[in-house]
């Protein structure tokens, strides 16, 4: 799949004759044979994710099949693209073969070309013999193959080059909806609402999309992607379904899907620009204001073109000479095109910066963390937001703790570097209450093929608590997660339900209004897995039996609870252990009676 282009004109035939220039003003005419045995064309745009994920293996085409008399050219098909810009975007992804700006649709139109990434394979004689992806790097939207296991294009060039013709994917068929009035619809009056309120959060300059939603021009011209993405509900990237009421829940009704897919489907008006409503003011800079303290990683890390996921640990010294408490860690990734997910853990045992000196490298890499976490203190991944905790709340950090951020980086197609920082906000009013996290997780034992693995567990409730966030956490194979409380009465209490698990979409459902659970409750995680073939999202082929494991190809079964003890009141003396600082305090009591 990919980013679509605006809709297109029907024309007919093929403009042999037009001239289309490269980045540098030289003309080509991509249609016509001049000799060769097979051209490929393959539409791109520079802000298109998906599109710039294929640039390397658009590079081993052209090294592998040049040599064969097949000629190559990548084909920008942003009307507003300039050739400076496209100059930048080939430079970064060290395109092999000619760059053509077709800002007037010239090739879009003759070839019928629809979205992005989408090759299409002419024969010797100049006519089109395949159109379709290049292979299946992606089953979908969002849904990225650990593996490629389809070589569409390869297997069309070896074709033609062999004799017989290759067969063209068929057209998708269009997509049904139930219609308004008929050429009613603006983006001014109608649709900028729904962008506005919804996307444009995401999609604005120094944010995480890869393209901006902040005017009529940038929306239109996407206007088909955006039909199809919504009515997937793979945009806006809220998973959960409607359950309990919670912070930043970012949904579109079926309504304001329907609006959108027939304003694209009639041309994507613009409307009357007095009725455009105003921007939302977004916070510049640091979501919750100058931080406190703010640590960075000491140096930048280097993350390769592609290859599997990596999963890096970087330790930062806090400097701390006594306990502190913080009621906010703001993640700010330095990259936001490679880095998946940050999760921020304390070290207070040394381990971690011994794993980094014996690394030559910026951090270390392991399998799991390499030390025992003394606290989870914050987290980052696309639409998870970083909130400060309620007064009397917050999170110790205790003295001369090392912070470790464990990044999770994704490849895109051409280098990129990292520096990620953070953002510390201490707490301005005594404390109160530790803000507590616990994992609830299950053993997991994938057969190989198994379309359908379910399982469960629970945790008893042996206290009352508060419940303020539940972070649901799987893999690749996930495919339904759902955590619920079980009531002393047998009422049963939903907390949240993500029905068709992404793994690059891991938020933090925070409870507009905080969950009491009485003691004598129970807290229940029940999730589904598919190993199958058929799943697209399977990092094995052919499938592979799975079990739990750090790695992005392994799988998990957990949920994090954040929460507070009732009983407690650190400001009345009544502070109560964490289960580790119990542990610990056994332990130590043990050693120093063996001592005696």
């Amino acid at each position: 799949m990919a980013c679509l282009i605006v809709a297109l004109l029907v024309v007919t035939g093929l403009a042999e004759s037009s001239p289309i220039a490269d980045i540098a003003g030289k003309l080509h005419y991509p249609l016509r044979a001049d000799g060769r045995k097979a051209t490929v064309i393959i539409f791109t745009l520079p802000d298109c994710p998906i599109a710039n994920a294929f640039a390397p293996e658009i590079n081993r085409l052209v090294a592998d099949y040049s040599a064969k008399r097949v000629g190559f050219f990548l084909v920008h098909a942003d009307r507003d693209l300039s050739s400076a810009e496209a100059r930048k975007h080939a430079t970064e992804f060290a395109f092999q073969c000619p760059v053509l700006l077709d800002g007037q649709h010239v090739l879009v139109k003759a070839l019928g070309a629809t979205k992005t990434p989408q090759a299409f394979l002419l024969g010797p004689d100049g006519k089109p013999l395949y159109r379709g992806r290049i292979n299946n790097l992606f089953a979908d939207f969002g849904q990225r193959r650990q593996i490629v296991t389809q070589h569409d294009l390869r297997n069309a060039l070896d074709a033609v080059l062999a004799g017989p013709r290759a067969k063209s994917n068929p057209r998708p068929k269009p997509l049904a909806y139930a219609p308004r009035p008929v050429n009613t619809l603006t983006f001014a009056k109608d649709v900028a609402p729904i962008v506005f309120n919804h996307c444009t959060v995401c999609h604005r300059p120094g944010e995480v999309a890869p393209f901006s939603l902040t005017s009529y021009a940038e929306t239109a011209k996407r206007a088909q992607t955006i039909a199809s993405v919504v009515e997937k509900r793979v945009m806006p990237p809220w998973k959960a379904e409607p359950g309990p009421a919670y912070l930043d829940e970012c949904r579109l009704t079926d309504d304001q899907v329907g609006v959108i897919k027939q304003w694209a489907a009639e041309g994507a008006k613009e409307g009357n620009p007095a009725d455009l409503p105003a921007m939302p003011k977004f916070p510049e800079g640091w979501r919750n204001g100058e931080p406190d303290l703010v640590l960075e990683m000491p140096e930048s890390f280097t993350v390769p073109a592609e290859g599997r996921d990596i999963y890096q640990h970087f330790v930062i010294p806090t400097g701390f000479t006594e306990d502190c408490w913080v009621s906010a860690v703001e993640v700010h990734p330095g990259n936001r095109r490679v880095v998946h997910h940050v999760l921020v853990h304390l070290d207070v045992s040394g381990k971690a910066r011994e794993l980094d000196a014996q690394d030559p490298g910026p951090g270390y890499r392991k399998r799991g963390q390499g030390f025992v976490s003394a606290g989870l203190i914050g987290l980052w991944a696309p639409g998870n937001v970083a909130r400060r905790l309620p007064d009397g709340i917050g999170m110790n950090v205790p003295k001369n703790a090392d912070v470790v951020l464990e990044i999770h980086y994704n490849l895109r197609g051409k280098p990129e570097t990292d520096r990620t920082k953070i953002g510390l906000y201490f707490a301005k009013s005594p404390v109160d209450k530790r803000l507590r996290r616990s994992e609830l997780a299950s053993r997991i034992n994938i057969p190989a093929g198994d379309d359908n693995y379910t399982t469960t567990a629970s945790i008893p409730v042996p206290a009352a608590v508060t419940l303020h966030a539940v972070l649901p956490h799987m893999h690749l194979l996930g495919r339904d997660i759902k955590v619920f409380a079980t009531l002393p009465d047998g009422q049963e209490l939903p907390l949240v339900h993500v029905p068709d698990w992404d793994f690059n979409w891991q938020s933090s459902y925070v409870f507009r209004e905080p969950v009491r659970l009485p003691r004598g409750s129970k807290v229940t995680l029940a999730a589904r897995y598919d190993n199958s073939a058929a799943n697209p999202r399977n990092p094995h082929s052919p499938p592979q039996p799975v079990r739990w494991g750090e790695q992005t190809t392994d799988e998990m079964c957990l949920a994090y609870l954040n929460f507070t003890l009732d009983a407690e009141s650190i400001t009345q003396g009544r502070s109560i252990p964490t289960v580790r600082e119990t542990v610990s305090n056994a332990a130590g009591a043990q050693k120093k009676k063996r001592a005696q």
